[in-house]
């Protein structure tokens, strides 16, 4: 097992076909779109990025840190990148940039800019240019060149969250002609507008449909145990969370159930899930065989077994089951984003009864995740439990920008915050935040037996 530990900037009722909505008017939402254009003619780079190395007058004798300046006239201005010590100059942006407030919608779209050489006749010209995007300024592609040339270049840009990021870093060129297009992606299949349940609207949809899900508590049949069935899709709120539930009503049903490879593409958007229940404490040892079966006790509100959705801004509160009370992983490796998972809880109640496993998440048998700007509080892991917040069992998980608080139980529960265990576990913690959780043992992290490495 490994731990890492490393720091880094970065109401009317409704009754049709047995299902039952009680639904609130649909807010209407204009279609968002966002254009970005630069020139350089002014000095809004300093303002409009991210970040950037520091910004020197042209001429000036060359600071010791790499720097970035304007090369020409405000008529006809470019930016210039120059390094220190081969280390390059950087200028990262997003867009749209801090301050301007993003749909929190999947959004596609992509940016022009324009690269060349400074010419100079005493100096041959040589450099390069070299950039990396990403949709959450945690998880960055690996870095591309970009060759002076004729250009311009067009860079694709996408983010399920909204927001996009793109780093450039060189020495020895110019950019010019900066711009960006982004948009979201259109509802093509909505609830209850077009299908009567949200199960209805997804089997109706192919890979690349968005199905959009209207303000109100949706339970029922065709409302949980959701399957996307393998599908490259967006399933998304119209409003966000705090309008639509999926009520599980604690009746021997889980919000959402992942099973069918489905891969980052297969995006689950703006949903509160409530209420998911799945009896049982049968968890298969380590090597027994595990057929796929909905019944296992593993994830109350979302169930994610050998598959990788997407999953963002959701709410996952007051779910019980064994193993991931909230979410729940038997070899899979969702991306989890901006989610809140709370009051859940893993196992039963008292003391002698089986004890559960990360009452707020759960990752089991060679499971991989990354969990990225979540809050995960107040989940309970039963008498004798593991991990309130976090189970991590033969798997890797990294939690990145969390707070992971007032998570634990009574009895000799063990990790109140996360628990890792397992010779191939793998636990990285970036930039959290855990506090206030309670345990027996470890009341923020417990490294369980069987270390592996660790750093």
């Amino acid at each position: 097992m490994r731990l890492s530990g490393t720091g880094w900037s970065w109401a009317a009722l409704a009754i049709l076909s047995g299902l039952a909505v009680w639904a609130t008017p649909n807010r209407v939402r204009a279609a968002w779109s966002y254009d970005y254009q630069e020139d350089f003619s002014t000095e809004r780079a300093q303002t409009d990025s991210y970040f950037h190395s520091i910004f020197w007058p042209q001429g000036a004798y060359p600071p010791s840190q790499p720097y970035l300046y304007y090369r020409g006239d405000e008529s006809q201005r470019e930016l210039g990148f120059g390094d220190y010590h081969d280390e390059p100059a950087s200028l990262a942006y997003r867009f749209p940039p801090l301050g301007e407030t993003p749909p929190y919608r999947a959004v596609s779209g992509s940016l022009r800019v324009s690269v060349s050489l400074p010419y100079s006749a005493d100096i041959p010209a040589s450099g390069y240019l070299r950039y990396t995007v990403s949709a959450d300024a945690v998880n960055w592609s690996p870095p591309r060149e970009l060759s002076p040339g004729p250009g311009p270049y067009d860079i694709r840009l996408e983010s399920v969250q909204g927001a996009c990021y793109i780093q450039f870093f060189g020495t020895g060129v110019l950019i010019d002609d900066l711009s960006v297009d982004l948009s979201e992606y259109s509802a093509t299949k909505r609830v209850p507008q077009d299908y009567d349940t949200i199960q209805d609207a997804i089997d109706a949809a192919q890979s690349g449909d968005v199905v959009e899900v209207a303000s109100g508590t949706y339970t029922g049949d065709g409302n949980w145990d959701i399957d996307f069935g393998g599908k490259s899709i967006i399933v998304r709120s119209a409003s966000g969370p705090d309008y639509t539930t999926i009520d599980c009503r604690g009746t021997g049903h889980r919000g959402f159930y992942f099973h069918s490879e489905e891969g980052p593409d297969s995006v689950l958007r703006g949903f509160t899930i409530t209420d998911g229940y799945i009896p049982g404490t049968d968890i298969p040892s380590d090597n027994a065989n595990w057929p796929p079966d909905p019944a296992h006790p593993v994830g109350a509100g979302i169930y994610c077994e050998s598959s990788s959705p997407t999953i963002v801004d959701c709410v996952i509160k007051d779910c019980i089951t064994q193993i991931g009370g909230g979410i729940g992983c038997v070899a899979a490796a969702p991306t989890i984003i901006d989610c809140i998972v709370k009051q859940c809880r893993a196992g039963g109640l008292g003391q002698g009864e089986p004890s559960g496993g990360g009452a707020g998440i759960g990752l089991i048998r060679d499971s991989n995740a990354d969990i990225i700007n979540c809050q995960i509080e107040d989940n309970i892991a039963n008498y004798n439990g593991l991990g309130g917040g976090g189970y991590c069992w033969q798997s890797t998980v990294r939690f990145a920008r969390c707070t992971i608080s007032s998570n634990g139980a009574s009895g000799n529960v063990n990790g109140g915050g996360l628990y890792c265990g397992g010779s191939s576990s793998n636990l990285t913690v970036q930039n959290c935040i855990i506090s206030g959780n309670t345990a027996q043992t470890g009341a923020g992290i417990y490294i369980g037996s069987n270390p592996g490495s660790s750093s």
